[in-house]
């Protein structure tokens, strides 16, 4: 071949690498909520999912369903699949019943092509229709219109019966990335290809099968160590679609007493410290308080939220009041019976977060080799609220390694040493100052618990929740 023939090839090349990354801006719904646009059936319907990394299922709101009409304040209108009018749509005749952490639904089951941004199906998607629903907040509250899990594994089960090609598979995205902005009520993005190009990334390896998971050893709040009690790690899975942060009981009772007290309008928030969670390859990732407090508003609870393994404790009485974004998860692994943590959207606001699915997972029993990607972000950088912002300037440097502290006493351990997104002591003490004006502001109603209840199992025997 000529050295011209071989250029074209080379810049074809490029450009079919290119045009397989593409950006989508996520809107933000009071800082709760997620989504992006996804296309489904022949007309290709326009419709607001929100992408979660927490579950596996693709499910959506039907023109047939009971109380999905509705919407938020300040939202358009909920809308709604008619699979009537889609001349691809297949009906399974099949009826699945899904609980999630806001409630339940009943669906019918069927396929049909979708479209995220340019990525066509290669076949018809399995999709859940909502029929009956009883989701907490989906009617009155929120802006999505389904769910669009994007779990780790190659095939999902869609009935007792049937595994499907995931939403990942289908469209051929092996790696995607998802952050939001820090700054409340701006929006995120959700990449696919790729992460947020120009950003360097970190690579942590995956653990456990079937969930995005990480193992931690122990967490540290401002200079006390709080263990992971199992061995050698916890598992945590990392999950855009859960508002919060879900611990063990035992790991929760500590890290709330390590943060101490939080005002109620929020003006100490500058004073609380970091929370800085040590990874099992030896990496740091860190929040600060802007990132795991928030101003909570429609204060009606008085006392605490029960649902399956899940337990919110909200502050009692019905003014706002600033707290923690921590509440109590019970969860065991089925494999090492280590506890599993559930770190939701608050590390999407300091991180830029890269998926990669590495070979996949044929099914829900073979470990899948994935890999998360962690990108430490500098305060107020821009860009994760939209896909205009670029990765030139946002990135925040390297992690900082644990063996970079080694040997020192937990005491010794400030978050200057530990952050893993160094700063100078001028913009650490803007950011600092600013922290209270970051602060998320989320309606109590809004609170959005993991969405992926129906896979769990519970243990007659020992009544542990089971991955």
């Amino acid at each position: 071949m000529s050295s011209l023939g071989m250029v074209a090839v080379l810049l074809a090349a490029q450009a079919s690498r290119l045009a397989a990354y593409q950006c989508l801006n996520a809107t933000n719904n009071q800082d709760t909520e997620y989504s992006v646009t996804l296309h489904v059936g022949s007309e290709g319907f326009a419709m607001h999912v929100t992408p979660d990394t927490g579950s596996y299922q693709l499910v959506l709101a039907s023109k047939q369903c009971v109380s999905c009409e509705g919407h938020c304040m300040g939202c358009p209108e909920h809308r709604l699949f008619n699979e009537s009018s889609s001349t691809t749509y297949h009906d399974w005749n099949e009826t699945v019943i899904s609980a999630y952490g806001q409630g339940q639904v009943i669906c019918a089951a069927g396929s049909d092509f979708v479209r995220l941004g340019v990525a066509q199906s290669q076949e018809r998607q399995a999709m859940q229709l909502i029929k009956k629903n009883d989701l907490q907040g989906f009617s009155q509250d929120s802006s999505y219109d389904g769910i669009m899990g994007l779990g780790v594994t190659d095939l999902v089960p869609v009935t007792n019966q049937v595994a499907s090609p995931s939403v990942l598979k289908n469209l051929n995205i092996s790696t995607f990335g998802i952050c939001f902005s820090l700054v409340s009520g701006e929006g995120g993005r959700l990449d696919l290809g790729s992460g947020v190009p120009g950003l360097a990334y970190h690579d942590v390896p995956g653990v456990g099968v079937g969930y995005w998971m990480i193992g931690l050893r122990s967490f540290l709040i401002g200079d006390a160590l709080v263990a992971c009690h199992a061995w050698p790690y916890c598992n945590a899975i990392i999950d855009s679609g859960t508002t919060l942060i879900g611990l063990p009981k035992t790991i929760l009772n500590h890290v709330v007493k390590h943060i101490g007290n939080i005002n109620p309008d929020c003006s100490n928030v500058d004073q609380l410290p970091t929370i800085s969670m040590l990874v099992n390859d030896g990496h740091i990732l860190t929040l600060p308080p802007s990132a795991y407090i928030a101003q909570l508003n429609d204060l009606t609870v008085t006392q605490p939220v029960h649902v399956g393994p899940f337990v919110a404790n909200l502050p009692e009485g019905t003014e706002s009041a600033c707290t923690h974004l921590f509440f109590e998860s019970n969860i065991n692994d089925p494999q090492t019976h280590a506890p599993v943590l559930l770190i939701g959207m608050p590390i999407f606001r300091r991180y830029a977060i890269r998926f990669s699915r590495g070979k996949g997972s044929s099914n829900q029993t073979v470990a899948p080799g994935h890999s998360i990607g962690f990108s430490p972000l500098a305060y107020d950088s821009p860009i994760c609220s939209s896909c205009a912002a670029t990765g030139e300037d946002g990135s925040a440097a390297s992690f900082t390694r644990l063996d970079a502290v080694k040997g020192q006493a937990p005491s010794s351990l400030q978050p200057e040493t530990l952050v893993s997104a160094p700063v100078s002591s001028a913009e650490l003490g803007r950011a600092q100052s600013s922290a209270k004006a970051r602060v998320s502001s989320y309606s109590a109603r809004m609170l959005r618990l993991p969405r992926w209840l129906s896979t769990l199992r519970r243990d007659d025997s020992s009544g542990d929740y089971i991955l």
